[in-house]
């Protein structure tokens, strides 16, 4: 197989809780091994656990989201390819991040709110007493790439993510 050469870059999925953003974060990380391609996986849920960043207010998840990707700048030195998942609920910190960050791509992932009930590993909805209140993430237009979870395969949106990569010169 072709070993590729890439443009250190972060890529940051968002999206509901349980639409597939680890898994997909995952996949990418297998392909980018797969391909040559040097990288790095932060995983919103794993990141908070290590440096004890439990709570879940606006300004708690801010700070996180702060923390998360001065983390990966350490990565991004390294030249490696940086793959971040988390909510990333708000348009205001995901356009604060694409201007701190040059190249930055963020992947929307995207998957009804009944199929995130359904997916619900972590027990999360179900801890919400009302069961379909409305989850807040605001979609906008920041993103750079939509990928669905629910209506394509896991194989069908990695091979989209790569595409995208390689149109925009990402990967080569």
């Amino acid at each position: 197989m072709k070993k590729y050469q890439f443009k250190p870059s972060l890529i940051y999925f968002t999206g509901l809780s349980s639409s597939g953003k680890t898994t997909l974060s995952k996949l990418l990380k297998k392909k980018f091994e797969n391909l040559g391609i040097s990288s790095k996986y932060i995983d919103g849920d794993l990141f908070r656990k290590k440096f004890k960043l439990n709570k879940y207010d606006s300004k708690s998840r801010e700070k996180v989201i702060i923390k998360k990707f001065s983390y990966a700048q350490t990565f991004l030195k390294m030249n490696k390819m940086i793959i971040i998942s988390g909510i990333g609920a708000r348009i205001k910190s995901r356009q604060n991040l694409r201007k701190k960050f040059r190249d930055f791509i963020e992947i929307r992932v995207d998957c009804p709110l009944k199929i995130c009930h359904l997916r619900d590993k972590k027990m999360l909805y179900s801890k919400i007493k009302n069961k379909f209140v409305n989850i807040h993430y605001e979609k906008g237009n920041t993103h750079n790439l939509i990928v669905n979870s629910y209506k394509k395969s896991k194989a069908n949106n990695i091979k989209k993510i790569i595409k995208y990569l390689i149109r925009n010169n990402l990967i080569f």
